[in-house]
């Protein structure tokens, strides 16, 4: 029977954390190795893919910042499709840890310092990454991260329509408007900041109350596995069980025909196939290879247009 824990899909993953954060890092993860595709896909969530990008901001955006050497030096890394993630949070390097902002709205917050660990610093960029463009919403500090409703209303004057699908509230609720609540339930990690109005502002035009029906990116939900329990992001929880089981079902129907189990895995993303080496009787070096088609379903391994999300890039 192959191992749960330690099998050629879980040592894709372990050199894939290897390659990416070294290591190091990999010895201090304090999982099972069946957890490493899970860990992937959650570090990888948070983070920026390189790419070239076309920087776009309002004009009284872009004259605040003009005068900032660090952000001149930070635009021209982003349209040159530099890795910026030395920008981003430190806590962008525990696979564990929540971020209540992009999770909800879909809003990085990026640093105008960088380090080896991450951004630091209280001067600060709220962007959103879509496609080859960054779309920065706001030069401010940490304090706005707990504004999501601000920051809404601030894109929405910019691209209207383009980043959010808003509702009206009919019911005149003012809970959703109330800063302090978000503070309060954003940094209480027993909620996973789950509500059912992530972020709403007044309409300046119309004085109308609107608000995002739903999170943007992704709720968060209860991982347990073995003793432990973590609060993830619903997307990666989601991914990884599917393929989990997945995989081990593929596996196991590879034994059933060829009485043995896969010795290595491989992705082909173009092609969106699973191609896994078969160890033969002829001995040591000589393989056959299995190919396995990708599902449409959210997976760690293959993009999926639904979902918008790529792990990979």
């Amino acid at each position: 029977m192959i191992s749960v824990n330690y099998n050629c899909y879980t040592r894709l993953y372990q050199r894939k954390l290897e390659q990416e954060f070294g290591v190091d890092y990999v010895n201090s993860l304090d999982v099972s190795e069946r957890l490493f595709p899970l860990v992937y896909i959650c570090l990888k969530h948070r983070r920026i893919p390189p790419l070239q990008r076309n920087v776009l901001a309002s004009k009284e955006t872009e004259l605040k910042l003009s005068e900032n050497p660090k952000w001149n030096l930070l635009k021209s890394r982003i349209e040159k499709g530099e890795d910026i993630n030395g920008y981003v949070s430190k806590r962008t390097r525990k696979w564990y840890d929540s971020d209540y902002l992009l999770f909800s709205c879909d809003i990085f917050h990026i640093h105008l310092r960088a380090t080896k660990g991450g951004g630091i610093g209280d001067d600060l960029i709220y962007a959103i990454v879509k496609d080859d463009s960054l779309y920065v919403i706001r030069y401010g500090n940490h304090h706005d991260i707990f504004l999501p409703g601000e920051l809404i209303k601030d894109c929405e004057k910019e691209w209207p329509g383009l980043h959010f699908k808003l509702d009206v509230d009919e019911s005149d609720s003012s809970t959703f408007l109330d800063h302090n609540f978000f503070k309060k339930n954003a940094t209480d990690h027993r909620w996973g900041f789950n509500l059912i109005k992530p972020a709403g502002f007044i309409d300046e035009i119309s004085g109308k109350k609107k608000f995002i029906p739903n999170h943007a990116n992704s709720a968060i939900v209860e991982f347990k596995h073995d003793d432990n329990c973590w609060k993830l992001p619903l997307k990666c929880a989601m991914a990884f069980t599917c393929e989990d089981d997945l995989i081990h079902q593929m596996m196991s129907a590879i034994y059933n025909t060829y009485q043995v189990y896969p010795d290595s895995l491989e992705l082909d993303f173009e092609r969106r196939m699973y191609i896994f080496k078969i160890p033969t009787i002829k001995g040591y070096g000589n393989y056959s290879l299995i190919e396995w088609a990708a599902p449409k379903e959210l997976t760690v391994s293959f993009p999926s247009e639904e979902a918008k999300l790529n792990w990979h890039l």
